[in-house]
Order: C-alpha cells, then sequence, then structure tokens
C-alpha cells in the first residue's frame, strides 16, 4: 500500500465564480505534463479573495494528476 501525502483541508462548499480560473490552472499544468516538465503554477491575490479555496478546489478536481499527494505552505505571517 503507498502512502500519500496530504495536508490539505477540503475545498470549500459551495465554490462559485471561478470555473475559469480552475480551466487555466488546468491548461498550465497539462501543457507542462505533455512537455514533460515539472508543472509549477503561483496563485496569488489579496487575503480573502479565494485564491486559497480556488487552489484546494483544483487539488480536489485533479487529485490523480498529483500521485505523490500534496502539501500546503502557510506563506503568510503566522501572527
Amino acid at each position: 500500500m503507498r502512502v500519500m501525502a496530504n495536508q490539505l483541508q477540503p475545498p470549500p462548499y459551495p465554490f462559485i465564480d471561478r470555473d475559469d480560473v480552475l480551466a487555466a490552472l488546468a491548461v498550465q499544468v497539462e501543457r507542462a505534463t505533455r512537455d514533460d516538465r515539472p508543472a509549477l503554477v503561483a496563485l496569488d491575490g489579496l487575503g480573502g479573495i479565494g485564491v486559497t479555496s480556488t487552489a484546494l478546489q483544483f487539488y480536489a478536481k485533479h487529485k490523480s494528476w498529483f500521485p505523490d499527494g500534496a502539501l500546503q505552505v502557510k506563506l503568510s505571517d503566522p501572527q
């Protein structure tokens, strides 16, 4: 049995108005995979606009694309 790293919380529900962003992320990851390159995508935005929610939704939707799992790194100030 293979253990998969998963530090991510479930995506929020309901998740609305981000289908275009999820599609653009999918294109970038698929392109990198097709070209046999590592896929690195960075999301940025002001706090509270849904950046983390978008990333969690993308991972939940495409979990099979990440066979080694996923880790979350908090880059904000911990205070």
